[in-house]
């Protein structure tokens, strides 16, 4: 019985867990694959699981940082290196921050997160 009650609690809380998620990621988003540091030399070892997930939709991007990394620096460059975004959020008191992209022209731009790493990721407008 007890093994029963664990398994439907454990299935409720995953399922609400799930439905909360669904509900912060709109359908039309897409998810920009971040990349620690240089990941231009292929490496053996395993994938590591980054704790900040991105997604795009037509009007901004949304971070989603899946545990407390702390103060985390963000910025956007264009593609000639420029600074076109910088922003500061601490984690301890944020789990998620949006950034609205309708002041960026089209064009192909470089997030990058910095904190006791640097994770990055290439996205357009």
């Amino acid at each position: 019985m007890k093994k029963l009650i664990l398994t439907l609690f454990l299935s409720l809380f995953c399922f609400s867990s799930i439905c909360e998620a669904s509900r912060v990621i709109s359908n039309s988003s897409k998810k920009i694959d971040l990349k620690k540091g240089s990941e231009s030399v292929p490496s053996t070892r395993s994938p590591v699981s980054l704790p900040i997930s991105l997604y795009q939709d037509e009007t901004e991007l949304e971070a989603l940082f899946l545990v407390n990394i702390g103060t985390v620096c963000i910025t956007i460059s264009d593609a000639s290196g420029a600074v076109v975004y910088q922003d500061i959020v601490d984690t301890s008191a944020n789990n998620q921050t949006n950034i609205d992209l309708s002041s960026l022209v089209s064009g192909n731009y470089t997030i990058s997160f910095i904190y006791s790493i640097t994770v990055h990721g290439d996205f357009q407008v």
